[in-house]
């Protein structure tokens, strides 16, 4: 799903941002696990799993129902397209001042 939202040629930023996520989950997670079993009136140690189950139905029903890949497959060719022109725009005007210096 995320290599159909990135944009070609800047996959590494998408893909680093998504490891990072989760290795601060992977940090954060036992700690809030820990604190709805220290919550609980019982110590039920499997009260988390429903707290988890919950968030993971809700980020399946956004990612669902919020992510439109036709959308983005456009602003992806029009992010491109533009990142294109600004290259040339730059490559012409440093070319220009090259042109004007004197040797």
């Amino acid at each position: 799903m995320i290599s159909e939202v990135t944009p070609r040629g800047h996959e590494f930023l998408f893909f680093s941002l998504f490891s990072i996520i989760g290795k601060t989950s992977s940090f954060i997670g036992p700690i809030v696990s820990s604190a709805i079993i220290d919550a609980s009136p019982t110590g039920n140690v499997s009260t988390p799993f429903y707290f988890l189950f919950g968030l993971s139905v809700v980020s399946f029903l956004i990612l669902f129902l919020g992510v439109d890949l036709k959308k983005s497959q456009e602003e992806q060719e029009r992010f491109l397209l533009d990142k294109l022109r600004r290259l040339d725009a730059s490559e012409s005007s440093s070319a220009d001042e090259r042109a004007s210096t004197p040797v």
